[in-house]
């Protein structure tokens, strides 16, 4: 979608290629993620994409899915934060 500022681009993939083998340039800060319908998962470096594909491919009713490269969720919370200690001013 040109309006999210996402641009869609096709990769040559060797079959058997692992995340960790796509080279992600700031791979602290972005990853590899399967999007569908009902979820966003982040794929871990030793994940086989093209065999993902080829499962979700292969179901009886097919699922619209993608591979996206987005930025990694920050989940750190500042410990001041954490079970609502805040110090008062």
């Amino acid at each position: 979608d040109a309006s999210s500022g996402c641009t869609a681009k096709t990769l040559k993939v060797h079959p058997y290629a692992t995340t960790e083998e796509f080279k992600i340039s700031d791979s602290e800060n972005y990853a590899l993620f399967l999007l569908t319908d009902e979820t966003t998962q982040q794929l871990a470096p030793d994940t086989h994409p093209q065999r993902i594909k080829a499962e979700l491919h292969s179901r009886p009713q097919p699922q619209l899915f993608y591979f996206v490269y987005r930025q990694i969720q920050n989940l750190t919370v500042p410990s001041d934060q954490l079970n609502d200690n805040t110090s008062p001013n």
